[in-house]
């Protein structure tokens, strides 16, 4: 993913305070970006397919420097379901 890594231009941006806990991002240009910031709980283990969970407080500040992994995706799976050929449009006798 482009722009996922805090680039060597870029330097360290203000601590933000959200209701969880403090961030350290990133600034560039003047802009300041806070990347993979955790928005609910991990839904791995006893939390699979149970209903989202809040994300837990954390102490000391949290880098907010890059996204997160992805999900794991299988390497050659299609792109799209295939599609069946159209049909003629012609009506069959009953």
């Amino acid at each position: 993913m482009a722009n996922d890594i805090a680039t060597a231009d870029a330097g360290l941006a203000r601590i933000a305070e959200i209701s969880t806990g403090k961030l350290q991002g990133i600034s560039s240009a003047g802009i300041h970006s806070f990347k993979g910031i955790p928005y609910g709980a991990s839904t791995a283990g006893p939390n699979r397919f149970m209903p989202p969970e809040p994300v837990r407080s954390w102490s000391g500040v949290r880098e907010a420097l890059a996204y997160a992994g992805r999900a794991w995706q299988l390497p050659n799976r299609p792109k799209r379901r295939p599609r069946s050929k159209p049909c003629s449009g012609r009506r069959t006798p009953h």
